[in-house]
């Protein structure tokens, strides 16, 4: 695998769909206090960006993890996404 086998924010923000919600920026206090859904995000947002993930981090992501990245903010869904990466990488 030629990719960092963890998620950092900048990148799950750069991997956010661009024809929906602005994005928040790399640097943004927000991104530790609002939910993806604060940003305007909905659930096929979020299925955009659990599929880029799936393909870049070679794993598959549980279906219930959609909902839940909606409700948390962006430093925390990016923990979330690091768990199940590196609980599939071993």
């Amino acid at each position: 695998m030629e990719t960092d086998a963890r998620l950092n924010e900048k990148d799950l923000i750069d991997m956010l769909p661009t024809d929906g919600a602005p994005a928040p920026a790399h640097d943004s206090e927000t991104t530790g206090s609002r939910s993806l859904a604060d940003f305007g995000y909905d659930s096929i947002a979020m299925a955009d960006l659990m599929s880029q993930i799936e393909l870049r981090y070679e794993v598959k992501l549980p279906d219930p993890l959609l909902g839940e990245l909606l409700k948390v903010s962006i430093t925390q869904a990016t923990s979330l996404i690091n768990q199940h990466i590196t609980a599939a990488t071993g």
